[in-house]
């Protein structure tokens, strides 16, 4: 059998029918404790491809000040939901940020039935480890 590809989305229960493909853009957004207050950026982009269930979203953000928001950190504002699952495949890269002696590595995951990221570490990763200029970039993929 043949793959298809309509022209417009139709749903379908055809295993071979890729009715689903999306490109396009989403806004992350770093909270502190749920806060964004005074959070600026110089880069504040993300990208996302969705197949089907699946999302493969990337971002890069640069601050410019990470506010005065307090408490764990975390980006919101994902293009899809993740499903029940809060697992993904997930790369961080961070620099301008303050590693310290009680982290010694960055990992993110993502919220089941949300739409934000945790980040995490050694221990839980706060307001404290971010500077003015911190950039993170991520490239995650999970299933709606």
């Amino acid at each position: 059998n043949n793959i298809k590809f309509p022209a417009t989305q139709v749903s379908s229960a055809e295993a071979n029918t890729l009715d689903d493909y999306e490109e396009g853009t989403w806004t992350p957004v770093l909270e502190f404790g749920g806060g964004v207050v005074g959070i600026t950026y110089s880069t504040q982009a993300g990208k996302y491809t969705k197949i089907g269930n699946m999302i493969i979203a990337v971002f890069d953000i640069l601050l410019t000040s990470k506010g005065s928001s307090t408490g764990l950190a975390r980006i919101s504002g994902l293009p899809f939901a993740n499903g029940s699952i809060s697992s993904a495949v997930v790369y961080v890269y961070a620099d301008n940020f303050t590693w310290g002696a009680t982290i010694d590595y960055l990992i993110a995951r993502l919220d089941s039935n949300g739409a934000t990221v945790q980040l995490s570490g050694t221990n839980s990763i706060d307001n404290t480890f971010f500077t003015n200029t911190t950039r993170l970039v991520m490239y995650m993929v999970y299933i709606q």
